[in-house]
């Protein structure tokens, strides 16, 4: 249940940091503000599934084995992981249009879509391997 707004909050720092930078950029604002609403209401109703199934039901203890349940629904972990690494990949790849388009040095520009490339690494490193375990 903590998850879910860890998720959402560290995304959507990154994609108002993008709306900030290319605010002039009209696509990119609406593709992050589009996004952040999506994140918000995918991941909020992660919360709440999440919530109701793992609660005891009417007179169970508050044991280990009212938590056991949470570890069932496997589908709802699919979902939102694969939801995860979409929209991951989805925030990496948002800005290249905009470099490959910066009038500036061939060094610099290189320099700058190596500053991005720090989060294909993320994905590669944590991302896949979630899927790889999922599947």
């Amino acid at each position: 249940m903590i998850v879910a707004p860890a998720l959402w909050a560290t995304k959507s720092a990154v994609l108002v940091l993008y709306i900030r930078i290319f605010n002039s950029v009209r696509w990119i604002s609406r593709i992050s503000y589009g996004l952040i609403i999506l994140m918000f209401l995918v991941y909020g109703i992660n919360i709440i599934l999440a919530t109701v199934y793992c609660l005891p039901r009417n007179g169970a203890p508050w044991d280990a084995t009212a938590f056991a349940r949470c570890a069932k629904p496997v589908t709802l972990a699919i979902f939102i992981g694969s939801f995860t690494v979409l929209t991951d990949f989805i925030i990496f790849l948002l800005p290249f249009p905009i470099i490959l388009k910066l009038q500036m040095a061939q060094g610099k520009k290189v320099g700058l879509a190596i500053v991005f490339l720090v989060g294909f690494t993320y994905v590669i490193a944590f991302d896949l391997p979630f899927l790889k375990i999922i599947y």
